[in-house]
């Protein structure tokens, strides 16, 4: 590859990286290390390969060689937007959140247009119960992005819930809902909230939303019943419990015992002393 031409061996030398990336792409994975390795060795402070030997030693999951990769690209190239992007994204995943923190808030110096590396940093000082500067992250993901992310809007509203600021909670989820309908997690967060709010009718339909997504969901089922007990709605409340039985798949005496409280208010005493035993 080396020869005495500069510009015929750069030549070579970009043909050998782009077919170690091929490599990778089509999983062959062994060999795109041996190819990427070749180019390292003809051109050792070449970044580009680097952070490319980083990504097939993370599919290796050889993760402190991909770490000590990541130095090096960065070090021969203190502008690679994706080295400290991706670099984050491997040390949040070993939960090194500070170090993450620090890797996402370079790359966005670096871009700070990219909604993404926000919307990542927000989550790792969600995870760190840091929820002010996680909800100023995700409106910043928000303001950035082209299209509305349901998501975005999902995590912002567990933050202002643990901040206890409920009213922005459950405007986020009602965005998130809006933008995407089928939202478990935003569906069940507003259900929650409505209980925590006493606004059990608005509770009880998002409960009545919540087991169309997600027909297993023993708890929605449950949760569900229990609010039509409470409204007098007793053969529903035992349909609730029934279908809450059957998503459940270990043994439940938490809904025997309520299934029990509605056969005795409708006079099947045999059925409900059966359930209590």
């Amino acid at each position: 590859v080396v020869t005495s031409h500069g510009a015929f061996a750069q030549d070579q030398l970009n043909k050998l990286e782009l077919k170690a990336e091929n490599q990778r792409q089509y999983e062959r994975t062994a060999e795109a290390l041996k190819t990427i390795n070749q180019v390292i060795a003809a051109s050792p402070k070449r970044a580009s390969a680097f952070y490319l030997r980083c990504l097939i030693n993370e599919d290796l999951n050889d993760l402190k060689q991909a770490l000590a990769d990541y130095a090096k690209a960065i070090e021969y190239d203190p502008k690679h937007f994706d080295a400290y992007r991706q670099r984050a994204k491997l040390q949040v995943s070993l939960k090194e959140f500070d170090k993450g923190i620090q890797d996402f808030t370079k790359a966005i110096a670096l871009n700070p247009n990219v909604k993404s590396c926000y919307g990542d940093r927000a989550l790792s000082y969600e995870c760190m119960k840091n929820y002010p500067k996680a909800i100023d992250d995700f409106t910043m993901a928000i303001e950035r992005a082209d299209a509305t992310h349901d998501w975005y809007y999902t995590h912002r509203a567990r933050c202002y819930e643990n901040l206890k600021q409920d009213d922005k909670a459950l405007k986020d989820y009602s965005h998130a809902i809006a933008t995407k309908p089928g939202n478990y997690e935003a569906i069940n967060g507003r259900a929650k909230m409505y209980l925590k709010m006493g606004k059990r009718d608005l509770a009880l339909r998002d409960y009545d939303a919540l087991v169309k997504v997600n027909p297993d969901d023993p708890d929605a089922h449950i949760r569900r019943g229990d609010l039509l007990f409470d409204k007098g709605q007793l053969q529903k409340a035992l349909d609730a419990y029934n279908l809450a039985m059957e998503a459940e798949l270990g043994d439940a005496p938490y809904i025997y015992d309520k299934r029990a409280r509605v056969l005795r208010k409708l006079g099947k005493i045999d059925l409900a002393a059966s359930d209590e035993k």
